[in-house]
């Protein structure tokens, strides 16, 4: 597989999370949180005919901002509470809680069963470790993002139509669009297209929920954006084990079905079937689909994923908890860097825990400690970076006068398939086995709805398998400034 960048910075409906980790799996409740944003994506090329050959890989680095910033409940209002988006796992602040606030137009809006949401974020980032600037061969070449200074806007905007005035429990339908702009278009390229188009209800007295549509089902399961992680994703949503599994995106949704079925009020289990994204990635489905609305993707078949997760909301006696195990499972034909040529069985797991360790307020329970981890698990035959080890560390509002800061310590290991190494090499490449990343980084609300961010960066190996003698590491300073409307 050859590997391209493709950014996905989908802050999708670029949530903010309630507590540290994301609002409830349940229909989203009328509490705020901060900007919860998405990653940058790697995709890949069509695969290589048999034998494979060595899968040539420019990296990315992943929008460098801080870990989502959540902030304390706020008193929501009934105008709004039905068109804001329900059923997701973190949720956008309030209309008062946004750059345009609680304004006349948005309430005429809502007195008609429509609502809004969106935002524009930019960010820039910049190596600063000298002799790591792509001046080998072919002279010049940027070969991941922020290896130079790099920058990328991304805007999203989501329309909500309330159902529930029609007799359909939390119906809605929810629809969003994408644009992306930026300075490196090997890396990301300059998008306009349907972020998700579905529609969701509740069914059992809120204990099913229920979407269908154009999802993008990285953002549905496994709460990937907790703690800011995506500062350390260092080859974006593309270059994740679920989304090399055929997980769709928001930036290349696909049609499916979702059902999350709330066993207890801390007990779910979420099951999902999809049209598979492109077995070649991201970057193969845009270049065949780049609205999104395609039925039909070459080598894509169908993919079937399954979630199970205990979760708790922080409250002045109980800390927050989130764990999660996952099980993907596609028949797409996919490259196979072991025999060659095409084949069927791709496959994924994931195991996933989030835990608050101590609380700074009993009167404000989000805040605290919290660490966190990830363990991600994919075919070797078919998944060029076929695991990911994740240890995080952050603080929510740890200081009074600081209630929606966020701190945090990450370190990131991804591992590759043994049989893509060996193709590279077969190839003439040079290799690596694998690559580690440091990330500090912090954000603070500046004003309401406004969120400004920096971090610092360090890449051992900064490209996934292959690299050029001059690549070097990585030491990756950051900023990004985000608005919400």
């Amino acid at each position: 597989m050859r590997l391209r960048s493709n950014l996905a910075v989908m802050v999708l409906a670029l949530l903010s999370v309630q507590g540290a980790m994301a609002a409830s799996t349940g229909p989203a409740k009328d509490e705020s949180g901060a900007l919860a944003e998405s990653p940058q994506t790697v995709t890949a090329d069509p695969a290589p005919a048999t034998p494979p050959t060595a899968p040539t890989v420019v990296a990315e680095t992943a929008p460098a901002s801080v870990p989502a910033v959540p902030v304390a409940p706020a008193s929501g209002s009934d105008l709004y509470s039905d068109v804001r988006i329900k059923g997701i796992f973190v949720d956008f602040p309030p209309p008062a809680g946004t750059l345009t606030g609680d304004n006349s137009f948005r309430r005429m809006l809502a007195e008609n069963g429509i609502g809004y949401q969106g935002f524009w974020v930019g960010h820039v980032e910049d190596n600063v470790l000298g002799g790591s600037a792509g001046s080998g061969p072919p002279a010049g070449k940027q070969r991941y993002d922020g290896q130079r200074n790099t920058y990328i806007a991304t805007a999203n905007l989501a329309v909500v139509a309330d159902l529930s005035r029609y007799g359909i429990p939390d119906g809605q339908i929810v629809v969003d669009g994408v644009w992306i702009r930026t300075n490196w278009t090997a890396g990301t390229p300059d998008v306009l297209t349907l972020g998700q188009l579905y529609y969701y209800q509740t069914l059992f007295n809120k204990r099913v929920e229920a979407k269908l549509g154009y999802l993008g089902n990285d953002f549905e399961f496994y709460g990937p954006y907790i703690a800011g992680n995506i500062t350390n994703v260092i080859f974006g949503a593309s270059g994740t084990v679920p989304a090399e599994a055929g997980l769709s995106s928001s930036l290349a949704s696909r049609p499916g079905v979702n059902l999350t079925f709330h066993l207890t009020d801390a007990i779910y289990d979420k099951f999902g079937v999809q049209a598979a994204s492109s077995p070649d990635g991201y970057g193969q489905e845009n270049l065949e689909n780049p609205s999104s609305l395609k039925w039909h993707i070459k080598n894509a078949r169908t993919l079937l994923i399954n979630e199970l997760g205990y979760k708790t909301e922080p409250t002045a006696s109980r800390m927050q908890s989130w764990y999660r195990a996952g099980y993907i499972h596609n028949n797409s034909l996919y490259t196979d860097y072991k025999n060659g040529g095409r084949a069927t069985g791709e496959y994924a797991w994931y195991l996933m825990g989030d835990q608050q360790v101590y609380g700074f307020s009993a009167s404000a329970p989000y805040r605290g400690l919290f660490a966190g981890f990830s363990v991600q698990r994919g075919n070797s035959e078919f998944t060029a970076i076929d695991s990911t080890y994740e240890l995080r560390f952050y603080a929510v509002g740890p200081f009074a006068s600081r209630p929606q800061d966020t701190y945090s310590f990450i370190i990131d290991r991804n591992s590759f398939s043994p049989y893509a190494q060996a193709a590279s090499r077969a190839a003439g490449s040079l290799t690596h086995s694998s690559s580690t990343t440091f990330t500090l980084a912090y954000k603070a609300k500046v004003y309401r709805g406004v969120y400004a961010g920096v971090g610092v960066r360090y890449t051992n190996n900064p490209t996934p398998i292959t690299y050029a003698p001059d690549t070097g590491s990585a030491l990756v300073v950051t900023a990004n400034l985000t608005f919400l409307f």
